[in-house]
């Protein structure tokens, strides 16, 4: 495909790597403002270091994040969660 670099190429690890850099500055902003209050909660305060870290696909913390099955788990983990809510709000009795 035209503009696109083939898989494996340094031109896609290159791009790779942007991505991910960017996707980290997002990350960083998160937990700079709105998510500062996970500091405080252990189950959270491991992923303040996930920016800092130059290859956190390979760090043995951090690296099960960037595996397909991880995403995969997730990603039906969420279609679950989103199946098991009503479908709407109920019509509140006082309109009944």
């Amino acid at each position: 495909m035209p503009g696109r670099p083939s898989p494996g190429s340094a031109d896609a690890r290159n791009a790779g790597r942007q991505e991910l850099a960017a996707r980290m500055r997002v990350l960083k902003t998160f937990l700079e403002t709105r998510g500062a209050g996970l500091a405080h909660t252990g189950e959270f305060l491991a992923y303040y270091a996930l920016p800092y870290v130059p290859t956190p696909e390979h760090h043995p913390s951090f690296e099960h994040l960037f595996s397909s099955r991880w995403a995969s788990s997730q990603r039906d983990a969420t279609r679950l969660y989103l199946e098991s809510l009503p479908d709407g709000p109920e019509t509140p009795a006082l309109y009944t």
